[in-house]
């Protein structure tokens, strides 16, 4: 399993050496990791149901950017190319993650106004969501076009 290393984790899949046991490991730990309960900041506490549409439609349509991405109904291993990878760029933000998370609890966002805290807070949780699966769209992309194994290989 690879954590970081995602030029490995790419040619692996390229290559078709990417097994169901290496499949369901991945889909193993981020299960696990999206099973970690995560603190809301009190603001928070007033869930509007606006939040869920938005955190929803960007699941959504980062899902199908990265089904297109993998050549849509003639891509290949979708799930196991989108579950590793997944891992993966959401191993490489968690530092960002965490910054962010740490300044969300912080002094600093609790003398801005409510309303305020919200927009940011949901700003930079959108942002990040919409990053990462860019990111993993990327190199669904790469996969599709075999164009890991021609940069390794120079």
């Amino acid at each position: 399993m690879y954590f970081w290393n995602i030029k490995a984790l790419k040619n692996q899949l390229t290559k078709g050496s990417f097994s169901e046991s290496d499949s369901f490991k991945y889909f193993l730990v981020l299960s696990l990791i999206g099973s970690i309960p995560i603190p809301r900041p009190p603001f928070f506490s007033d869930g509007k149901f606006i939040h869920y549409v938005l955190g929803t439609i960007i699941f959504l349509c980062g899902i199908i950017y990265c089904y297109r991405k993998n050549g849509g109904a003639a891509g290949k291993d979708f799930l196991s190319r989108f579950f590793s990878l997944n891992l993966v760029v959401f191993i490489r933000f968690s530092p960002i993650l965490i910054i962010s998370g740490l300044i969300i609890f912080s002094d600093i966002m609790k003398s801005i106004i409510d309303i305020y805290q919200k927009a940011i807070s949901l700003s930079v949780v959108y942002a990040v969501s919409i990053l990462i699966f860019y990111r993993i769209g990327y190199h669904i992309s790469d996969i599709a076009a075999c164009k890991v194994l021609e940069n390794n290989e120079s």
